[in-house]
């Protein structure tokens, strides 16, 4: 079809030297045009369920086929943290990986850049936990930078509800410190530094009005276990996550399952 055609031509650019055409790549000619042929169907799926928002995890499963295919040929579309001198794969960031090193997450919302906090935030966290660990700043609310997923929708169960009031500026690292502590550190930042702005109308980072609700715009989020951590730290790239949130124990359900079971 036409739209495969344009995305050979589009993988083309990216995948091969001297614009050959990919089925000349390395020399290997009927195989490597089926693979791509292949990414390109997924690529168009992909699209398709984006577009329609359906199938969070169809999503989640075509997008990491389509980037374990494209890393193969092209180390531009790897990402790493690089940790005690050595650069990890972000797809093989685990709950055990996390677990055994102590480290656990913390991610500034947009809502403490707008009140100007973030850095105070932040140096609340880094002088009472140890630094910061893999740190960078991605936009939760937009959609992700390499195919277009809505971040929010894939990580969190109530993605939808706060897409927008995590859709600008954000600060997201992983810090050596317990989960009990950082969530007394988170607890006692999110009392104290916007207690006076309840209620109030501000202009958020799309240009229209937003009534300040702490329990959506709290300043700050902190993990609670290592499943959790694994999670969202790719919260900038869920194309990568080994952890995704259809694979997290999540505690309403099992408390439902309990209940069922009594």
């Amino acid at each position: 079809s036409s739209d495969i055609k344009d995305c050979l031509l589009e993988f083309n650019k990216k995948l091969t030297k001297d614009n050959a055409p990919i089925y000349c790549l390395n020399n290997i000619k009927y195989e490597n045009y089926n693979v791509y042929k292949q990414v390109c169907l997924w690529h168009e799926e992909l699209k398709n369920l984006i577009q329609e928002d359906e199938d969070y995890k169809k999503q989640l499963d075509l997008s990491q086929s389509i980037i374990g295919e494209l890393k193969k040929y092209n180390k531009d579309y790897e990402r790493n943290l690089y940790y005690k001198g050595k650069n990890i794969d972000l797809s093989h960031i685990s709950p055990r990986f996390l677990l055994e090193e102590g480290l656990n997450v913390v991610l500034l919302k947009p809502s403490a850049f707008k009140l100007g906090l973030s850095a105070t935030i932040r140096e609340n966290f880094l002088i009472r936990g140890n630094g910061a660990i893999g740190e960078y700043y991605p936009n939760v609310g937009a959609p992700s930078e390499t195919l277009g997923l809505k971040s929010m929708r894939l990580f969190h169960p109530c993605g939808l509800e706060y897409e927008r009031s995590m859709n600008g500026p954000g600060d997201l690292f992983l810090i050596r410190e317990s989960s009990y502590k950082l969530r007394e550190i988170k607890k006692e930042l999110r009392s104290t530094l916007s207690k006076n702005v309840e209620n109030q109308k501000f202009i958020w980072y799309d240009g229209k009005e937003i009534v300040w609700n702490k329990d959506i715009l709290n300043l700050v989020h902190t993990t609670d276990d290592p499943c959790e951590a694994s999670l969202h730290y790719l919260a900038g790239y869920p194309e990568y996550q080994l952890m995704t949130r259809y694979m997290y124990p999540n505690p309403k359900i099992i408390e439902l399952e309990k209940r069922l079971v009594r």
